[in-house]
């Protein structure tokens, strides 16, 4: 069903006929919003729908994450992949940088954490702790070439 704002963009149910039950302008879906059959579905329906669909999606190993079952945990995460794809283009970071660039580019999986919390997962895969100097402050941080090091298993 079109829903709110559908008629300003010229999706209008009064156009289909009184007699046509169970039909509704699919919208969304593509550019073209065409009259399609729609049916109703109860609690107990729609559980049997999703039931369906995840059968299906697990069939074809296209579950993941909370939709596999699994909540999002350190576990669930590729920590020195997160750390790489956030570090931009600088030589080294220190620990609250980057634990606040985590924080904004990937929240669903960093909200909230601290520098501390960052260094010490880093530094439990092997990447050192170390001075790195940036805005003009020497301070304990990474490197991303310790970084990329680690994640290749490099000594």
């Amino acid at each position: 069903m079109p829903g709110a704002g559908a008629y300003s963009e010229g999706l209008d149910t009064s156009t289909l006929l009184p007699g046509y039950r169970g039909v509704g302008i699919l919208r969304g879906a593509t550019d073209a919003s065409p009259a399609v059959r729609t049916y109703l579905a109860d609690g107990q329906d729609t559980e049997k729908i999703l039931t369906a669909a995840c059968r299906l999606r697990e069939q074809a190993g296209t579950l993941s994450s909370m939709a596999a079952g699994l909540g999002v945990t350190e576990d669930d995460r590729d920590v020195l992949a997160d750390v790489l794809q956030v570090f931009g283009g600088e030589a080294g970071l220190h620990w609250p940088v980057l634990a606040e660039r985590l924080n904004t580019g990937l929240p669903a999986r960093w909200a909230d954490t601290a520098g501390e919390a960052v260094s010490a997962e880093c530094r439990a895969r092997g990447v050192p702790s170390v001075q790195v100097k940036q805005f003009g402050q020497n301070r304990q941080g990474c490197r991303r070439a310790d970084v990329e090091a680690a994640r290749a298993g490099l000594p």
